[in-house]
């Protein structure tokens, strides 16, 4: 099991795919990148930080850089995926503007109705037929379009009814990341939420295809990313402050995930290579 930072390569991107039905995404993903994640066709559940959600079509999931999100349940589906970069808004758009495109961020899902998802879609053809590479290419035109469409539906996510059973996952989620450098067992969180450890560990693995400790591994192994990027403190000190009590487990457990040690992982940023780690695949 792998937590892994996907980048397709370039500053914007579009892609559109189709799952079988049976398709699961084994890993939690991150990317240095803004995702829009526009379900055209099918349903399925998707882990955002700490949040369960259900999509449908017509429904846009919206991820920005560096959050954790993960598609499960999922009986085939169809969808298209916008993949950009900061500086990828920067080279068209002052600060105040990329402000008011990027609003809609704020808003983990949106709901469009037949009329507006038709809009969008109409788009993606426009985009695709771009060259982003070239000069004077109109791919940054399109998506403020797509942008200024998603804003004014900001507000228009219908939630789907969570079951009683995914609504003690979000919960347990919450708990997990607001106490996951201090957890000490998984009978903890069970006690939290007054439930076996038997049916904590079978619920969570059925709803997200994780076990607990693989979860709580990957908030974990994140965090200490994000501190061997922005600090100076030993790889000990991190490991201790992202909850691993043994630094050698520490380690392993890092390289397990990241495909490569603490150590080796801080010296590829300050390299300036950001994906030393193998790519993983789109949601």
């Amino acid at each position: 099991m792998e937590i892994r930072p996907y980048s397709p390569g370039s500053e914007f991107y579009i892609e559109s795919l189709t799952r079988e039905p049976g398709w699961q995404m084994s890993y939690l993903h991150y990317h240095d990148l803004y995702e829009l994640y526009f379900l055209e066709q099918g349903h399925h559940s998707t882990i955002i930080e700490d949040k369960l959600y259900q999509l449908s079509p017509k429904h846009v999931a919206l991820y920005t850089p560096n959050i954790l999100h993960k598609s499960h349940n999922t009986n085939g589906y169809s969808r298209t995926c916008i993949y950009f970069t900061s500086d990828y808004l920067k080279k068209y758009f002052s600060l105040t503007a990329i402000d008011t495109l990027t609003e809609c961020f704020k808003t983990p899902v949106i709901s469009l109705d037949d009329d507006t998802f038709a809009q969008i879609r109409k788009i993606f053809p426009l985009i695709k037929a771009e060259n982003p590479k070239a000069e004077g290419n109109c791919a940054f035109m399109y998506l403020t379009a797509i942008l200024a469409i998603l804003n004014r539906n900001k507000n228009s996510y219908r939630p789907i009814q969570l079951s009683q059973e995914q609504e003690k996952l979000t919960l347990v989620l919450r708990y997990i990341h607001q106490n996951y450098n201090s957890i000490d067992s998984i009978s903890e969180i069970a006690s939290q939420l007054y439930v076996t450890k038997y049916h904590l560990c079978h619920t969570f693995k059925a709803a997200t295809g994780l076990t607990l400790i693989e979860y709580i591994n990957h908030i974990k192994i994140r965090q200490a990313c994000n501190l061997l990027k922005c600090t100076k403190k030993s790889v000990t000190q991190i490991g201790a402050d992202c909850g691993f009590n043994s630094p050698m487990y520490f380690c392993k457990t890092f390289k397990k995930l990241m495909g490569t040690a603490p150590s080796e992982f801080r010296k590829s940023l300050q390299q300036g290579h950001k994906d030393t780690p193998p790519a993983a695949g789109p949601s």
